[in-house]
């Protein structure tokens, strides 16, 4: 597969996974927290699921094919005296970060989500696009050769 359709591919599978999590924060986690009822935010997460894990899934294999791409042996990821892994790192950060965060919210926030809990679902909603859009922003150095 080619480098560009390999990049066109992520681009779409992380447009996909951070247009659903935007979603989520810009227009069912203030209703939730206006009406009081954290299932409008949990139903439309459980929903958009079915797309969005399959998009991060896509968006972390192509992302670790286009990393290789770009420096074919795997330690040299680890070099942070090479600009290009400076950002395959920084990149490989922020998608731990964001499992991380998914992790928690799947197996500490949803099992005991009451109304009270809701911003803590909100703020884990919030730091997923956080750390998405950070990826994407790092993921324009890749045209510049690195920082």
């Amino acid at each position: 597969m080619t480098h560009y359709v390999l990049l066109v591919l992520h681009i779409l599978a992380t447009a996909v996974w951070l247009g659903g999590h935007a979603l989520l924060v810009l227009a069912y986690l203030p209703e939730a927290l206006r009406s009081g009822d954290p299932r409008l935010l949990v139903d439309a997460w459980q929903r958009l699921r079915r797309v969005g894990v399959p998009a991060l899934i896509a968006a972390v294999i192509t992302g670790l094919w286009l990393a290789w791409d770009w420096l074919p042996t795997t330690p040299l990821w680890f070099n942070t005296e090479l600009p290009i892994s400076r950002l395959i790192l920084g990149k490989l950060s922020l998608l731990t970060g964001a499992l991380l965060v998914q992790a928690y919210l799947s197996l500490r926030v949803l099992p005991t989500l009451t109304i009270h809990r809701l911003p803590r679902l909100g703020l884990c909603l919030v730091l997923q696009v956080l750390l998405a859009l950070t990826a994407v922003a790092l993921g324009s150095g890749f045209r510049y050769g690195g920082w």
